[in-house]
């Protein structure tokens, strides 16, 4: 996935927002999460789950709908250039206001580490 975030994004932006801390976490740790004033979410879920309701006090939020896959599959959602559009203008309108973005998927371990590691490279 970071590779597609990386092929997309170097078509049309030259530069991305600084953001000194990035997590990636569970739908679990989301939910359970008591954010801090200069802290963002990007709340990943995938098609037909249910949006995730997290607890007051996100600086921002950012919600994506994306399935974990890397080929088009029936029913199912694929990392698109509009998903990689949308992460890049949510970093560029919290820049300097958030000293810290946490990114969830359902299990922390696939969709969720590719952003963070997109946000922090």
């Amino acid at each position: 996935m970071k590779e597609a975030i990386m092929e997309i994004r170097s078509g049309s932006r030259t530069t991305k927002p600084t953001i000194r801390e990035v997590s990636a976490i569970t739908l679990l740790s989301a939910r359970n999460w008591n954010a801090q004033p200069r802290e963002a979410m990007i709340s990943i879920t995938g098609t037909g789950e249910p949006r995730v309701k997290l607890k007051k006090g996100w600086a921002y939020t950012l919600r994506l709908c994306f399935d974990d896959i890397e080929k088009p599959f029936s029913g199912r959602t694929l990392f698109t250039e509009e998903h990689a559009d949308k992460v890049i203008d949510f970093l560029d309108k919290i820049e300097g206001k958030v000293d810290h973005v946490v990114v969830h998927c359902t299990h922390g371990q696939s969709r969720s580490p590719a952003i963070a590691r997109f946000i922090s490279e």
